[in-house]
């Protein structure tokens, strides 16, 4: 789930970020898939999400979650300066 529209409405932003949030969080640097423990630092962005095993969260559709919450806040962002 990658925001790309031009126009987003607050509510839809807090629904992203939560949505990302039940699949991600923050283990200093890394961000960590919560179902597998599986660990990327941002340098490796570029690269899809090594997830643990046989991790039941792995979706192609959330390959790159960096990308994702670089979206989410993007849009934060615009919405704040209106």
């Amino acid at each position: 789930m990658v925001w790309q529209e031009d126009s987003v409405d607050w509510d839809s932003i807090d629904q992203a970020l939560s949505f990302w949030r039940k699949r991600w969080d923050f283990d200093g640097y890394a961000l960590m898939c919560k179902t597998c423990g599986g660990r990327q630092l941002p340098a490796l962005s570029q690269k899809p999400f090594p997830h643990e095993g046989l991790c039941v969260s792995y979706s192609h559709e959330f390959d790159f979650p960096w990308r994702e919450i670089v979206g989410v806040i993007a849009k934060a962002n615009v919405h704040n300066r209106t």
